[in-house]
């Protein structure tokens, strides 16, 4: 082999060795790159889920005490239906039908918003099943109705009729008025724990010519005077 092939092969081996070792380089510093950009992206992809999933906005209702201290959570897994969670401590919530069944099933809700990173529908009671929603939703206009009551001293019969008002301002759709209604109770069925609630606001008068001091006030609050008791102790003699 003359001097001249030599010098041309001694260049190939030298130009293949070094795109040999600079593909090899390329793949040990570009590997690791991939490998991250793709695992970081799958993260957030992952996160941003989780966060579209649970920090959602809750709505409240009462209690059976008439308090809000009520949190509604919507269910993934059957479309519909939610659980209740009843207060505990601070921001931590339990499932209320998983505290009756012997179980502590809690989630995190801050300021309104869910924070708990695991799913609404996991770590439950095997017997609990998240409840209808218009059934949670009828229980919550029963117990508005019940604490407007014992609050303001409204007759039953007026806060009967402005619940059943309420039902077509707050439910647009027919189908879900007429769910709501159907799981809404009758008025015979509440009026006698309406009173009870409305007896709350009222002060006993045994003696309706013996008025207690409390009731000596009137709406505007003007205070019955000397003149109109001797008025009516006049009228008692």
């Amino acid at each position: 082999m003359c001097e001249t092939c030599e010098t041309i092969m001694k260049h190939r081996s030298r130009r293949d060795e070094s795109k040999a070792y600079n593909f090899s380089r390329l793949l040990r510093s570009i590997a690791p790159v991939n490998v991250y950009i793709n695992t970081s992206t799958l993260v957030s992809n992952v996160f941003c889920c989780a966060v579209s999933l649970h920090n959602m906005a809750l709505s409240t209702m009462r209690s059976q005490f008439l308090n809000e201290s009520i949190y509604i959570v919507p269910s993934n897994e059957k479309p519909g239906c939610v659980y209740k969670f009843s207060v505990k401590k601070d921001t931590v919530y339990r499932c209320v039908r998983c505290r009756e069944l012997g179980k502590q099933r809690c989630i995190t809700v801050v300021d309104g918003v869910l924070t708990s990173q695991k799913s609404p529908d996991e770590g439950h009671h095997d017997k609990c099943v998240p409840l209808p929603e218009s059934v949670v939703r009828a229980q919550q206009l029963d117990r508005e109705m019940r604490a407007e009551v014992r609050n303001s001293g409204k007759r039953s019969r007026d806060a009967f009729s402005a619940m059943m008002s309420n039902v077509a301002k707050r439910f647009k759709s027919s189908s879900e008025q007429a769910e709501v209604i159907a799981n809404l109770p009758s008025f015979g069925e509440v009026r006698r724990q309406l009173s009870r609630h409305r007896a709350v606001r009222y002060t006993p008068v045994p003696d309706l010519l013996d008025i207690p001091d409390v009731l000596r006030v009137t709406l505007r609050g003007r205070q019955v005077d000397i003149k109109e008791q001797s008025t009516v102790e006049s009228f008692k003699d």
